[in-house]
């Protein structure tokens, strides 16, 4: 039996560019991510190119399609929306379609791809234009000037990079546990620490009930420190702060936390 297939997109302006990969590869199911901020007039020609695609898909193949909304000009985002659905998905073939949507989305779905085993990124070039080339100069000039699609474009931010491995689910955890800690203001106390991880069902050291329970309290905070803290230290996830007696995430920690945390809602 042959391994089933399902395939990730974004649909922002475009169509044939994410319908017909569909119909070409012909998966199992397909996941649409798209955004619309609001229901103005502006912000529903989204959701009017993300209707049409949904009704070519329809037209071809009754095939399933599961809906995400995220902020997929947001790159953090959307690299957690498309790593959460690779992670879902993990049983399967995925596709991933890079060519559709924004230039945030292509970077995270190839980096998120880079993480995923079981992926075949691909892209999709143009045949033909719907704007004919006489009217190019109409449109991406002012004033004599090429201006080209953007007129005016936000400060440049950064884009984050990964090795080609997810964060392990303990660290994240962990991460998520310290964060916790850090916003409801509790003192750095480890063994709380520990118990959370224990009811998160992450901890993996196993008691030697031959041995005294201070013993083994003693041994739970070494393993803790040694595999769990030191380990976030040293990728640069968390820092000491002496003077509120706990540890904080840094700024490569909360991003690490806003795409391998808790599953986004793909409602927001």
């Amino acid at each position: 039996m042959s391994k089933k297939r399902t395939m990730i997109c974004c649909v922002t302006f475009e169509t044939v560019k994410v319908a017909d990969p569909i119909i070409f590869y012909h998966p199992d199911s397909v996941h649409l991510i798209h955004y619309v901020k609001d229901d103005s007039p502006d912000n529903m020609i989204y959701q009017e190119f993300y209707d049409e695609v949904c009704r070519r898909i329809s037209e071809w193949n009754d095939i399933p399609i599961i809906e995400h909304k995220a902020k997929v000009y947001d790159y953090h985002t959307i690299l957690r929306t498309v790593f959460s659905i690779m992670q879902e998905e993990k049983d399967k073939t995925i596709l991933v379609n890079v060519s559709s949507g924004t230039s945030e989305y292509a970077a995270a779905s190839m980096m998120a791809s880079t993480m995923n085993g079981n992926t075949i990124p691909f892209t999709v070039g143009t045949e033909e234009y719907t704007t004919p080339s006489d009217k190019l100069r109409d449109l991406y000039f002012e004033n004599g000037k090429a201006v080209g699609l953007s007129k005016k474009v936000y400060e440049p931010r950064e884009v984050t990079t990964f090795t080609t491995e997810s964060p392990s689910v303990e660290l994240v955890a962990c991460l998520e546990i310290i964060a916790r800690s850090a916003k409801e203001k509790i003192s750095g106390k480890s063994s709380m620490q520990i118990q959370m991880l224990k009811e998160a069902g992450i901890w993996s050291y196993e008691t030697n009930t031959a041995k005294r329970k201070t013993d083994d309290k003693q041994k739970e905070l070494m393993y803790y420190k040694r595999h769990y803290i030191e380990k976030l230290i040293d990728n640069g996830w968390i820092r000491k702060d002496s003077d509120l007696r706990r540890y904080m995430l840094t700024d490569e920690g909360n991003i690490i936390l806003t795409v391998f945390g808790l599953k986004p809602d793909r409602s927001v």
